[in-house]
């Protein structure tokens, strides 16, 4: 895995700059750097922070990316060249992976590669590659570039609706897990104190006398048990992220049709520009079947290949490919409509208002189920305090 470096050099204009490079060790930085067309005034040193964000996220940041796209695309039209367009996107981009990939696109392209040369060697998805090279030749990089934009910032928008509504039961549970911790170390002992003080030695509920006992041991180990309790949250939170964890979620019917759906809008999509950029139908499922975020849709696109390259319409490959049954109405539809193209963005566009709709379901259930979780919580920490001392005064009435 790469590493992040933090490095102070000179661009081809002679200016010294700063930023952070990617590669296996510090040598490697240094050679990436003068590949680039830099000239390094030190050794690059290890940044840590964006070493550990590079564990947790891949590729490029997809707001920058079509930020980028969007940027470069309006240079076009306006007649600017592409190393003017891209000197100009390494100076707004922020993420350091884009702007490394950015600096080493322009070295390429001033070596005289095309522009989608370029990119592909540059690590940027290879759908957008195949978008550009196949547009290129009619003189519609700036339009295929500005459409890509637009899906992106599309797709993203529609993550992000998602993602809001699951952060909202992460931030309570991760409050309790915290909270849980904080009542064992400093609130159990001072009530185990105060029951054995002012009421003697009252015998707890089983369950009080549980908790409490453990809380003991939890505080008489407490360098060791908190070095436990974090790693059992570093491996719930690895669990979380799992392939398995996604199969368990998936079981629930509203959140298996939100992730199916949106990973159908995204794919076909993405299907429409390459197919409207020219490009076969055989490469084009072969590039979805590789991008699918879920097994099915991976599986779905694969035999859809296989059954384009055996000489079957896309209106039959689909319907042996174990498409969702709307999908398959949809390709009817389109292909029956004569504009195959128009066809699926209008589907696509009633998958993303269905997303909408079951996410917005699916934030009224969380909700339901974040307050069972915080009074069960307030019930709990009821029992083990005050409910002791409730019932011994009860007791002694």
């Amino acid at each position: 895995m790469d590493k992040a470096f933090n490095y102070r050099a000179k661009n081809r204009s002679r200016d010294m700059m700063d930023g952070v490079v990617y590669a296996a060790d510090a040598d490697s930085a240094y050679l990436k750097l003068t590949q680039m067309g830099y000239v390094p005034s030190e050794m690059p040193t290890l940044n840590p922070h964006y070493t550990i964000r590079n564990l947790i996220t891949k590729g490029f940041d997809r707001k920058e990316l079509a930020r980028f796209y969007s940027s470069m695309s309006k240079r076009l039209k306006n007649g600017r060249s592409v190393p003017e367009g891209l000197d100009n996107a390494i100076e707004f981009v922020d993420d350091p992976r884009l702007k490394q990939s950015l600096a080493m696109m322009r070295q390429f392209v001033q070596e005289g590669n095309s522009l989608a040369a370029a990119m592909k060697l540059s690590g940027f998805p290879l759908r957008d590659v195949e978008i550009v090279r196949s547009t290129a030749e009619a003189g519609k990089t700036a339009e295929s570039l500005m459409r890509i934009s637009q899906e992106i910032f599309r797709a993203e928008t529609l993550r992000k609706s998602i993602m809001a509504v699951i952060r909202m039961p992460v931030i309570v549970l991760f409050i309790m897990y915290c909270a849980i911790w904080g009542v064992t170390v400093f609130i159990a002992p001072v009530m185990m104190k105060f029951f054995k003080s002012a009421l003697g030695n009252v015998k707890l509920p089983a369950f009080a006398k549980a908790y409490y006992d453990f809380a003991a041991v939890f505080k008489a180990n407490l360098t060791l048990s908190t070095i436990l309790y974090v790693a059992a949250l570093i491996a719930i939170v690895w669990f979380v992220r799992s392939p398995t964890f996604r199969m368990l979620l998936e079981k629930i019917p509203l959140v298996r049709i939100i992730s199916e759906r949106s990973d159908m809008s995204n794919l076909w999509t993405s299907f429409a520009m390459l197919y409207d950029a020219g490009i076969n139908t055989e490469e084009t499922t072969k590039l979805l079947a590789a991008a699918a975020a879920r097994p099915e849709s991976k599986d779905a696109f694969m035999n859809m290949h296989r059954l384009l390259r055996s000489g079957s319409s896309i209106e039959v490959a689909v319907q042996r490919s174990q498409f969702p049954i709307y999908v398959i109405r949809g390709i009817q539809a389109s292909v029956s409509s004569g504009d195959l193209v128009g066809g699926l963005e209008d589907m696509c566009r009633d998958l993303a208002t269905d997303v909408e709709e079951y996410t917005s379901k699916l934030k009224d259930n969380i909700q339901l189920f974040a307050t069972a979780i915080l009074s069960a919580f307030v019930l709990m920490f009821f029992m083990v305090t005050y409910y002791p001392i409730i019932s011994a005064t009860l007791s002694q009435v």
